[in-house]
């Protein structure tokens, strides 16, 4: 009696590789979750980033000079509520202050109007902080500006 050599795959071959496909779906479904959450990140502190050189601009645009001191409010961007803290600090040169903004949500997650945050970032946390400056020559005393370039 003769044998007929069948042409295919052995049951362990075909286990084998439905093992390595399913191996490349989870480490593909892994990196496609990771680049997910980035993309989600980047957007959060692109908008928060956003906010805050917004604040700055609006402090730089005042015709009043910003006093010193702390300041905080609330804004709506992007249909998002935004908390964001202002320092404004004076510098060692005459007629120029730093100013700092921070920005966070002002909701805590899981609120209606906020977006889903990562459950191990807190309320408390600050997306991002922005730092620029305003200076106003005439506000400095006569003759303390002379030895400036």
């Amino acid at each position: 009696m003769k044998r007929r050599h069948l042409a295919g795959f052995t049951l362990i071959e075909v286990l084998v590789a439905l093992m390595i496909v399913a191996l490349g779906m989870g480490a593909l479904l892994s990196a496609l979750n990771t680049a997910a959450g980035n993309t989600i990140r980047l957007r959060e502190q692109t908008f928060a980033t956003w906010v805050g050189l917004n604040q700055l601009a609006l402090t730089r645009l005042k015709q009043v000079f910003p006093s010193r001191g702390k300041t905080e409010r609330d804004v709506e961007f992007a249909n998002i509520r935004w908390h964001w803290q202002q320092q404004v600090e004076d510098m060692q040169i005459p007629g120029l202050k730093r100013i700092t903004v921070a920005v966070r949500y002002a909701d805590k997650p899981g609120d209606r109007n906020s977006p889903a945050i990562p459950s191990a970032r807190q309320r408390s946390d600050w997306l991002t902080t922005v730092v620029g400056f305003r200076g106003d020559a005439m506000s400095a005393p006569q003759g303390t500006l002379s030895g400036w370039p």
